[in-house]
């Protein structure tokens, strides 16, 4: 069992909900790995003992809420580091599936230097690369598995992960998102114009037009502010609105296709089974038990 102090045991008290799945992962790279779903809520995380990195595998988007109103969102597949001794302060409405990864044995020279810069700047580290989020969905969904899990397999994935995560924090993968930029006035006003047409066709040529850019400029500015292509985003987005309407709502599963831009429920599923692992139906169902046991 874990010690009290555990800073594993500390998040999930400050969150006030069990872990899907809660595990070590031993190993040359040993971290300790939960899976969370979350319903709407504002969360302020006090300072933990040690580096924690979280990605967002899925549901509605996460403010930054030191910077609401700024456009500082992380959605599906965005990561973030946080600093040992630094807080958090986070605002998200729906379901939210988050992979928490504790950093308690690693002693990499890259990483302790990261380390050090991050905590003299006393600010997480907001980052997009696919390498890492897809390494930490499949090591929950490994880990789901419980005994049966694959220990050889999961430990060599850990370690690809945090060698990943260095090169994303030397520059050389990824890309280190920068909110500051969508302060650009015609970038601010395409989010906000997106968020209210997900069900229309959202061609990166639509958006270059609305922001008065060319697309090839369109594609860069966009890349530099939230470190993905606009079809990614896009397509992001609609999951978001889905999981929204999911949970929100009591619509049929094809008129939430509609309204979200898919061309069918059969598509939007497809989609949405990829990102969450679960179908439509099956995460509807299993937020609604988990709302019901948060409300007993």
């Amino acid at each position: 069992m874990p010690a009290p102090s555990s800073p594993w045991l500390q998040l999930r008290r400050q969150l006030g909900v069990m872990p899907l799945v809660s595990a070590a992962i031993k190993g040359a790279t040993p971290l300790y790995a939960e899976r969370y779903l979350m319903h709407s809520a504002r969360e302020s995380l006090t300072a933990l003992p040690t580096l924690l990195l979280l990605v967002h595998l899925g549901g509605a988007s996460v403010t930054d809420a030191r910077q609401e109103g700024s456009g500082a969102q992380y959605i599906q597949s965005l990561s973030l580091l946080v600093p040992p001794g630094v807080s958090t302060d986070w605002v998200f409405a729906g379901a939210v599936h988050v992979a928490a990864f504790h950093f308690t044995g690693v002693r990499l020279p890259a990483l302790q230097d990261l380390l050090h810069k991050l905590g003299a700047a006393g600010q997480p580290f907001p980052f997009s690369d696919p390498l890492v989020s897809a390494a930490a969905r499949q090591l929950v969904d490994e880990l789901q598995h419980g005994s049966a899990a694959d220990t050889a397999f999961v430990e060599r994935l850990a370690a690809i992960m945090v060698e990943q995560l260095l090169r994303v924090a030397s520059g050389v993968a990824g890309s280190r998102l920068n909110p500051a930029a969508l302060h650009l006035g015609r970038m601010t006003s395409v989010l906000q114009w997106l968020q209210e047409n997900l069900h229309g066709q959202l061609t990166t040529q639509v958006l270059a037009e609305k922001a008065g850019v060319s697309t090839s400029h369109f594609r860069r500015l966009f890349a530099d502010s939230l470190g993905m292509t606009p079809h990614r985003y896009v397509t992001q987005l609609r999951l978001q609105r889905v999981s929204e309407l999911l949970t929100g709502t009591d619509l049929p599963i094809a008129r939430i296709a509609s309204e979200c831009g898919f061309d069918s429920q059969s598509h939007m599923t497809t989609s949405f089974s990829r990102v969450h692992g679960l179908t439509p139906a099956r995460f509807r169902r299993q937020a609604a038990r988990l709302s019901g046991a948060a409300a007993d």
